[in-house]
């Protein structure tokens, strides 16, 4: 939103200390910790009224279930923008609860099992004839690759269901691994109609966490992930913000649909570059008022701060750069306009490697 200019952005959080709260572009910051939906819109209430906000833009899952939750109380004294119902965001939100609205609904997805709560559960090999191997161990409530595990053989079931990357009290599925190439779509519509999308596929990703977000992403065309997605977001009749997770299939390119994330995506600023301004259109969107017309341009190739930092080094070193990446196109550029946030959380990384380096040492 920094790149239009007449908004100011004012930020409350949970977090005493986020990196948003050294950001230039933040004018004021504000803390309030209450589970308690009464309290936290108390609070908005007084900020909106001290500070003369015109919107309240929530960019957060638990942001977005709060003013989904309690759209009306909040509507009565401050613009919001276009937001699914509560039980909509929910369902989308488990990835479990996901594949089977999705299935009963005729799309294609990769097959699956629940299996239960880790810790808590045990596997029976009996239940799970439908999977084909390798595959996944995933956690139906996180996102972020986070507690993924690979499963190469049914005899390994058992050992990686008690590997120290499941994370216990978490509900998991089986989900059969399919080799192809990960596209995500992100989107903002309004009455299942689709307003603007940016569409893109990966290129490298953690060489640590293999299933965590893109590290470097070229955006492009493909018209059977955008119709898909179109029948999708009609059938959900969807209001907003959505980042949908596709695969196709290497062997038989066959289109599968992976996640849905009903949230702003990690790739916010890399489809701002390829000329989509999603938080603009929410806003817009709030206030009423009609959107601009605004396509993404393909070929444009994106890649996040580390990453950019790496492929700088690894050309100054005479080595090969596994990505190309155009300057004006990287995110580079935002943190040299910005690089408080930026330079802290490069600090505390360092911090916390170091410190867990000393940990395994002891």
């Amino acid at each position: 939103l920094n790149h239009v200019s007449g908004i100011t952005a004012h930020i409350l959080a949970k977090s005493r200390v986020p990196l948003a709260r050294l950001s230039r572009y933040c004018s004021s910051y504000h803390c309030h910790t209450s589970e308690n939906d009464d309290d936290w819109i108390r609070v908005i209430r007084n900020i909106v009224r001290s500070l003369g906000i015109d919107i309240v833009l929530p960019v957060t899952e638990k942001g977005i279930e709060l003013v989904a939750r309690n759209r009306k109380a909040i509507s009565e004294f401050v613009a919001i923008p276009p937001i699914a119902d509560s039980d909509l965001i929910s369902m989308s939100e488990d990835k479990w609860s996901f594949q089977c609205f999705a299935k009963e609904n005729g799309f294609s997805v990769p097959a699956s099992v629940l299996i239960g709560k880790a810790g808590e559960t045990s596997i029976a090999l009996s239940d799970l004839d439908s999977i084909e191997y390798p595959a996944l161990l995933k956690p139906t409530l996180l996102d972020g690759g986070f507690g993924i595990v690979k499963v190469k053989e049914p005899s390994d079931l058992a050992d990686m269901w008690n590997n120290e990357r499941i994370i216990k009290g978490y509900q998991y599925m089986l989900q059969s691994y399919i080799p192809g190439v990960v596209f995500c779509l992100g989107l903002y519509s309004q009455g299942g109609q689709i307003i603007s999308y940016t569409l893109w596929k990966t290129l490298l990703t953690s060489t640590k966490r293999l299933y965590f977000s893109a590290r470097a992403m070229e955006y492009v065309n493909n018209e059977e992930v955008i119709e898909l997605t179109k029948r999708l977001i009609s059938a959900m009749k969807w209001d907003g913000i959505a980042n949908i997770d596709f695969l196709v299939g290497s062997n038989d390119g066959s289109v599968k649909i992976l996640d849905f994330n009903p949230r702003f995506g990690q790739s916010l600023l890399g489809s701002l570059v390829a000329g989509v301004n999603f938080p603009l259109l929410s806003c817009l969107g709030a206030m009423g008022m009609e959107y601009p017309s605004m396509q993404q341009q393909d070929a444009i190739r994106y890649v996040h701060p580390a990453t950019q930092c790496k492929l700088i080094m690894s050309r100054f070193m005479g080595r090969r750069p596994p990505v190309k990446v155009q300057w004006k196109h990287g995110s580079l550029q935002f943190a040299v306009r910005d690089p408080l946030p930026e330079l802290v959380y490069t600090f505390r990384r360092i911090v916390k490697r170091f410190q867990s380096r000393n940990h395994v040492n002891r």
